[in-house]
Formats: C-alpha cells, structure tokens, sequence
C-alpha cells in the first residue's frame, strides 16, 4: 500500500478548508479600518506622515473632532514612484459656515488648488471643499500638515481632540 505519508491518509482537498479560513482571517484583517482615538491637533502630523507614506492611491484618512462636531478628509488621490497627490476634504455644515470661504480662500493661498462641489446626497452638507496638493512624498505631507493647521486655526481645534481611521484601498501603491 505505500509508505503512509500525509498524502495517502487525508485527501488532498480537506487542507482547503484551513486555509480558506486562514486566507479569509488576513483579507478581513487588511480591510479594517486603523483607529487612533483622543488625539491632540498637534500630533496630527505624524499620522498624516505614517498614512502618506504607507497607503495607496485611494485610500482615506478620517480625521473626526471628539466630543463635538468637526470632520476633515485627507484622501490620496494618486501615488507614483516620485510624486503624490493629496486632496483635504471638508464639508460645510453648521460647524463650518462661518468660516467656509475663509479657509477656501487660506488652502487657495497656501498653494493648494481648490475644488468646491455640492453635497452629493447629504441633505445637510451645502457644498464640499476639495483641497489638492501634490509633490514629492515630502512635500505633500508638509502641505497636507499646513492645510490641517489653516483648517483647525480657523476652527479654534487647537485644543480638540480627534478620532483618526484609515481606510485603505484596494489598489496596490507603485514604488
């Protein structure tokens, strides 16, 4: 009969099953979003720094004030080898009437290049500011850190703490 290796005693397709689970443990681990909560403004930096650096064209970092209203969208827009493009979102709700076209017209003489559109479907959102930056990995985190702080500034988030998650996309990041 043979040498009575794994082989000949457990068919060969029984091994699937471990590691279909095995597979489906690591695919769902990727997905899940990053959370970091009660941190203060003036650490945003470093996880604009940690997300540039080790996402991928797509992905979304979620930055939401605690305890009160306040949401910020930094989103990569585009990865290459030796440029990168990233935009800030922020949407004009109650919380950010007052100083909507303020911090429009502060992100436009910052060096970013502005896009407003409408709420897409949210009843409560009046218009959308869209915030682009691009340059080396470097320049774009320093941007993005200077866009963060004109936005937060002119908020009075100085003392804030925010909620921050990454969601990660699906597309792979070109080296």
């Amino acid at each position: 009969m043979g040498g009575g290796g794994v082989g000949t005693s457990v068919p060969w397709w029984v091994w699937l099953i471990p590691l279909a689970g095995i597979l489906g443990f690591l695919w769902q681990s990727r997905m899940k979003p990053r959370y970091h909560r009660h941190v203060p403004f003036g650490q945003l930096e470093h996880l604009v720094e940690a997300f540039v650096s080790a996402q991928k064209t797509g992905s979304v970092m979620l930055v939401e004030r605690e305890k009160t209203a306040g949401l910020l969208q930094v989103k990569l827009q585009d990865v290459e080898e030796t440029d990168v493009t990233v935009e800030i979102g922020m949407p004009e709700v109650d919380w950010s009437t007052d100083e909507f076209d303020r911090i429009e017209a502060q992100l436009r003489d910052t060096g970013f290049t502005i896009r407003i559109g409408g709420g897409r479907g949210c009843s409560t959102v009046r218009r959308f500011l869209r915030a682009s930056t691009s340059g080396d990995e470097n320049a774009a985190v320093a941007s993005v850190i200077r866009g963060i702080g004109v936005v937060g500034t002119s908020l009075g988030w100085e003392t804030a703490t925010f909620t921050v998650h990454y969601e990660v996309s699906w597309r792979t990041r070109v080296e």
